[in-house]
């Protein structure tokens, strides 16, 4: 796999850090997630797992596939000491928490760099590691606020709601994996391989989808607000009731576009009507189009719509729930979810690796595993402890 030889240690709670080393791990990386003895952290699950699997859930163990664990206290000494060993030996850590919290324990840049000159370190935090925001603590709904989706999310004339995925978390992750091999990559082709620090942002992760949101104020002053489902430039492209109660977007983006969904209605007049009402810039002249569309669409069922529209080449899909989106036939014939198989917890649906490699792609290995599982293998067989060293540390609580 291309990332097969890269390890990786994972020091990050909640989304987005986990996240981050998961997408290495599906490409092959050794990822070894750090996890503080006695205690069940938020990527793990609130529930802290079971009386006979603790710290494993159904959704650690999908979440936190292809990765090692291994139990570690880094705020004592001894800790300190042994973490340092893991970095000796390791490509990449990836660590979330509030900056000056590792300087804090004495695992400052300065000190990682010393230990290994050739890592990687990928910084996610809510505000970065400066600025005078920098010590606030930030989750995924703060950063949807703070970046600006929130304000955009919604009706003209009602609150604004948040996405409803954790979608900042999840976008945090991807950019930081990104920004980890584009480093190695530098590392590699420098020659020099030296590694470097990527200072990362849960609201920084939003700001490069704002499009043209920015240069339009700082040119005009316009400030972008909601719109509900309707998108500038696109008429019709709402979404619409059909007869059997189900809702589908339709997405029509130019005149072209437009006389195929006329075609397909068998309204070949809406054509120039629309056309008045865009040359005109009236909203007045665009509902009777809105309208049209509405009726011809309420009196068929979404899968009806779908036909006729996607067979004339218009865009469109009707708006799915999950129980809609697994079982459908193009996802089922893409492979986009897989079962994992556990031994707790039996057959589980995970998302299959993305993106799709053709030559070298990334697969699901294992599933996560529980909370120092992999003690004897990363201490005893990587770091050659010995059995009388772990049992000093287990009775110390530091592993």
């Amino acid at each position: 796999m291309p990332l097969a030889g890269l390890r990786v240690i994972e020091l990050a709670d909640w989304v987005a850090g986990p996240f981050a080393s998961s997408l290495l791990g599906d490409f092959g990386a050794e990822v070894i997630k750090i996890d503080r003895p006695g205690h069940v952290d938020y990527s793990r699950g609130l529930a802290g797992g079971s009386a006979t699997d603790p710290g494993r859930t159904p959704s650690f163990a999908v979440s936190g596939r292809n990765k090692k664990s291994v139990t570690l206290d880094i705020r004592t000494e001894a800790g300190r000491l042994l973490f340092l060993r893991l970095i000796e030996t390791s490509d990449v850590l990836i660590e979330a928490f509030r900056p000056g919290t590792l300087e804090r324990w004495g695992l400052g840049w300065d000190i990682l760099k010393a230990s290994n000159n050739a890592l990687t370190l990928l910084r996610i935090s809510g505000f970065g590691q400066d600025g005078p925001w920098r010590e606030r603590p930030g989750v995924d709904r703060v950063g949807q606020a703070f970046s600006g989706v929130t304000y955009l999310t919604g009706y003209p004339d009602s609150p604004p709601v948040r996405c409803g995925l954790s979608f900042v978390d999840y976008a945090t992750g991807l950019w930081g994996a990104f920004g980890v091999v584009l480093a190695l990559y530098e590392r590699q082709r420098s020659g020099y391989g030296e590694g470097q620090v990527i200072d990362h942002a849960l609201y920084e992760s939003v700001l490069p989808m704002l499009g043209d949101i920015p240069l339009n104020y700082r040119r005009s002053g316009r400030v972008a607000e909601r719109t509900g489902n309707e998108i500038a430039g696109t008429a019709p492209g709402g979404l619409y009731l059909t007869s059997d109660e189900k809702y589908v977007q339709v997405s029509v983006s130019g005149t072209i576009a437009f006389a195929r969904l006329a075609t397909a209605m068998d309204r070949p007049d809406l054509v120039s009507v629309r056309e008045t009402a865009l040359s005109d810039g009236s909203d007045d002249g665009m509902a009777p189009v809105v309208q049209a569309v509405a009726d011809w669409i309420r009196g068929l069922t979404a899968a009806d719509v779908e036909s006729r529209l996607g067979t004339s080449g218009v865009t469109v899909s009707r708006v799915q729930s999950i129980a809609d989106l697994m079982d459908h036939p193009q996802v089922v014939a893409r492979g986009n979810f897989e079962e994992l198989v556990d031994p707790s917890f039996g057959s589980l649906s995970a998302c299959a690796v993305t993106p799709r490699l053709s030559r070298t792609p990334g697969r699901i290995r294992s599933p996560g595993p529980a909370p120092g599982a992999d003690n004897e293998e990363i201490y005893q067989g990587m770091l050659a402890m010995s059995e009388q060293e772990m049992a000093i540390l287990r009775d110390e609580n530091v592993i």
